[in-house]
């Protein structure tokens, strides 16, 4: 149970990040739409689109490249890294 715990940590960060992205361009995105300027609408809807598809591709290299560093940021215990990276496989 606790290498399944750490092992969701990272995801608890990323959707941190993605939602502190998704939100911010959410609030820049109806300001530009409250002004009836349609094309910053756009250009910041895709740039939080790629802003967004970057970080899950990061996250998502970097938990499948190095799981195990990644979870002795959160843990020390070896069994609980071994059965975390079982998990995030």
């Amino acid at each position: 149970m606790t290498a399944v715990t750490v092992a969701n940590k990272p995801f608890l960060i990323f959707g941190g990040l993605f939602f502190g992205v998704t939100g911010g361009a959410g609030i820049l995105i109806s300001q530009y739409f409250g002004a009836r300027d349609e094309e910053q609408c756009q250009g910041i809807f895709a740039l939080q689109l790629i802003v967004g598809l970057v970080l899950s591709l990061a996250f998502g290299a970097l938990l499948r490249a190095i799981p195990g560093q990644i979870m002795r940021i959160f843990v020390e215990d070896a069994r609980t890294i071994e059965l975390g990276v079982q998990y995030l496989r």
